[in-house]
């Protein structure tokens, strides 16, 4: 309902920002009035519940983030699927007492909960044009454009959306009358298509190729059109505090003293392309940003193997231990991360297992099942 804006989070489907009561672990938000669906009924708080009730169906759903199930108050609801209430409406941590209100319950208070409701899961699913998994066929649009067309991993066409008020979302414009998405298309094609004006837009907006960025650095006239601006983008590795030997803090140390940064930095196309080595997780385009190097990410680069070894005898692993590393097989960057991490990681002798998924399976295939994974 909120949207994410630069550093700032404004109302998008909501008047206002949520409004905290009982202390914290309640929050309210009001839709605003005569917001469309692309076929011209009226959104209701109840199509906004029904799209969150829809991330507890993992069953159905397996993937994409569960931040409703692990802060809602009613954890073991089975997803609006298997709702045996007649409106199939039966998540009792979220209440609509009217049809522009809506009441979240928390299982205790969460400062960051506007965040959570910024994220596409609550934009509004009509409960009678649900059609489960193959909802993503065709979302029902409140925005300014909807899908005229969509072929399953191939290519989809959005249109303007003849209900949408602009009155009522200053956040965006309909400008074009038409947006084609080829999907799966080949990185360095993506490139050429760019550099030659076939297209207009890599949705990806992860940089170029090796050999796209080989002419845009030695040709002025595409130098003139590139930008390599910050963003708030970061490349990182989770750490699974969850299974052993990682839940000893040590362990985890070790890991971060023997990575390589900069050949994490080249998988992901160098300085230039990959961006520039991170010493912490907040990147510096975020308010709030400190800069610091706990792990020494900056002043040595290549990794610290006498501290990693130090942290593995402190943590009863004196001759390493083995690992799994899990990453998606259809990034390349990705798997080439993974594969100079196992690399380096093995200075020090720990023994790191690639684990490879696709993209659409990554989520719900690892599970707690990988001790490191690569970014979301």
């Amino acid at each position: 309902m909120p949207e994410s804006r630069g550093n700032q989070i404004v109302p998008d489907l909501a008047t206002r920002l949520g409004r905290l009561s009982d202390n914290g672990p309640t929050w309210t938000y009001h839709l605003k009035p005569n917001i469309k669906f692309e076929d011209g009924t009226t959104v209701t708080s109840k199509d906004v519940k029904y799209a969150i009730e829809r991330t507890y169906a993992k069953d159905v759903l397996p993937n994409g983030p569960s931040y409703f199930k692990l802060l809602l108050k009613d954890p073991n609801y089975p997803g609006p699927y298997k709702d045996k209430t007649p409106d199939k409406m039966g998540l009792t941590s979220v209440d609509t007492p009217n049809s522009t209100t809506i009441v979240f319950h928390l299982q205790k208070p969460f400062a960051d909960f506007d965040y959570v409701v910024a994220i596409p899961q609550t934009a509004p699913v009509p409960p009678a044009k649900d059609t489960g998994a193959n909802y993503q066929l065709h979302p029902v649009s409140t925005g300014p454009y909807k899908f005229q067309s969509y072929q399953l991993d191939k290519q989809f066409t959005l249109v303007k959306n003849t209900f949408w008020n602009p009155a009522t979302d200053p956040n965006r414009k309909q400008l074009a009358s038409k947006f084609v998405f080829h999907l799966n298309v080949n990185a360095d094609t993506i490139d050429n298509n760019l550099i030659h004006n076939f297209a207009q837009l890599d949705m990806a907006g992860t940089g170029v190729q090796a050999a796209a960025r080989g002419q845009i650095l030695t040709s002025p006239s595409l130098r003139n059109n590139a930008d390599n601006a910050l963003s708030g983008l970061l490349w990182f590795t989770y750490i699974n505090t969850k299974v052993k030997p990682l839940d000893n803090v040590h362990c985890r140390r070790a890991i971060q003293y023997a990575a390589d940064k900069v050949a994490y930095q080249t998988a992901y196309g160098g300085p230039v392309a990959g961006g520039d080595i991170a010493s912490t997780v907040m990147p510096p385009s975020v308010i709030g940003y400190k800069k610091f190097d706990l792990y020494e990410a900056t002043t040595k680069p290549h990794g610290d193997v006498a501290k990693a070894k130090q942290e593995l005898a402190a943590c009863g692993q004196p001759n390493g231990f083995s690992t799994g590393f899990a990453f998606r097989t259809d990034r390349p960057k990705e798997k080439a991360m993974a594969t100079a991490e196992q690399q380096a990681l093995s200075r020090a002798g720990i023994k790191v297992t690639l684990q490879g998924y696709p993209s659409g399976k990554y989520f719900h295939q690892l599970r707690r099942r990988a001790q490191l994974r690569a970014p979301a």
